[in-house]
């Protein structure tokens, strides 16, 4: 690494970190596919299980997901036990991870493209407001992204170097952020185009590719052959029943690592207009905007409902855990009924309780505006009559944490 390259990842890296930084406790989307995954997770590592399955997608065909690779789990992993299974600083870990992999990306696309290019990626990738609310979290996109720079630097020492054995590694890359999230499906498209599309001698080509898919892939393709081609056969169903074909698109977070390589290939288009003073302006413009978007105190986390955050979770949580209860559940109606998040720390602190029964509970602890609970056709709620109820704290502004008791029925 050259001084002067050293230099510029240091500044970006600065500044990846300062942006991402700020109100990092407020901003962060803890919220229930997080805390899911992290409680799989816990179970995963407590009971020293090796699973070939991961969680499901948002493609759901007759009340069946197409799955995703286990290696979101063990990747998870990887940030909670540094974290001590702690949301926020596993989280900050990761996004700490996605500010490294700002090295191989630069040096990726410099050997793809060149130096102004890659400072072009690398200030979209550190400044723009998308890459910034999607690189501090718990997702399996976000993970399939922190790892896309690996990719580009593999890419980069193909072109350089022209050796197959590159080639190779980029589809090992390429099955394994598959096992993270389908988008990459789009993505490895691109990438066949990419590298076939002005090559003689293709059949060579291809098969090193796909033996390099494959050996990237391979976890979920033993799972498959396992379990009748289950994935196949839901994505079957879902192009054949759905209704919405449109949610194939339109989601933000399936665009991150697609649009970061389609940013990075299309290089060749838009590097000519690439000037100093250009990306001084673009960096300057970017920053300010960040500075306007990021330093107020935000009202809630990034993708969780209005007013409300993990803070708000977890201040519950030490509400809940102080009054000690035994035979008790908890039900959070701002948007999540069975408050996944506050039951991951009471698993994580091995509290004894049966979280799925709301029907011979005694206890209920409610999250909601006021005290208007019971009328909700939620079964959570709705069966927990007649009831009393005993407290009442304040969690914000909007939020109040209210504590029931079961009353017995007259005879």
């Amino acid at each position: 690494m050259k001084n002067q390259d050293f230099k510029l990842i240091l500044f970006f890296l600065f500044l990846f970190i300062f942006l991402r930084s700020v109100n990092f406790k407020e901003h962060l989307n803890f919220s229930f596919d997080q805390a899911w995954s992290s409680t799989r997770v816990l179970e995963i590592w407590k009971n020293k299980e090796i699973t070939l399955v991961g969680p499901g997608s948002s493609l759901i065909a007759n009340g069946k997901q197409i799955l995703q690779g286990s290696i979101n789990y063990y990747f998870q992993l990887i940030f909670l036990l540094i974290g001590r299974f702690d949301p926020i600083l596993s989280s900050y870990f990761l996004m700490f991870l996605n500010g490294l992999m700002l090295i191989p990306l630069y040096f990726g696309v410099k050997l793809l493209s060149e130096r102004k290019t890659a400072i072009f990626i690398l200030l979209i990738y550190t400044l723009l407001p998308y890459f910034i609310d999607f690189t501090r979290f718990f997702f399996g996109p976000v993970y399939q992204l922190s790892l896309l720079p690996l990719l580009v630097l593999l890419m980069g020492f193909y072109k350089k170097l022209k050796k197959n054995i590159f080639l190779f590694f980029v589809f090992v890359m390429a099955g394994i952020l598959l096992q993270f999230h389908y988008q990459i499906i789009v993505l490895i498209f691109i990438l066949s185009i990419y590298y076939l599309w002005k090559t003689q001698n293709k059949i060579p080509k291809i098969f090193l590719m796909s033996i390099g898919l494959i050996l990237g892939y391979f976890p979920m393709i033993v799972f498959e052959v396992k379990n009748q081609f289950y994935n196949f056969k839901v994505l079957a169903e879902y192009i054949k029943f759905s209704k919405k074909p449109s949610d194939f698109f339109f989601i933000p977070h399936r665009y991150l690592s697609i649009s970061l390589i389609l940013l990075i290939i299309s290089s060749p288009i838009y590097k000519k207009f690439l000037k100093a003073k250009t990306l001084i302006i673009l960096g300057l413009a970017l920053f300010s905007l960040d500075l306007f978007l990021y330093l107020p105190k935000p009202k809630n986390a990034f993708g969780m409902s209005p007013n409300w955050n993990y803070l708000m979770e977890k201040k519950a949580y030490q509400i809940i855990k102080k009054e000690d209860l035994k035979n008790f559940n908890v039900v959070n109606l701002t948007y999540d009924n069975l408050s996944v998040v506050i039951k991951y720390h009471l698993k994580l602190d091995n509290y004894p309780l049966n979280y799925d029964d709301y029907y011979h509970n005694e206890y209920l602890f409610v999250i909601n505006k006021d005290e208007n609970i019971f009328n909700n056709p939620a079964y959570e709620v709705n069966t927990f009559k007649p009831n009393i109820k005993l407290k009442q704290w304040k969690l914000n502004d909007t939020y109040n944490l209210y504590l029931f008791k079961r009353l017995k029925k007259d005879l």
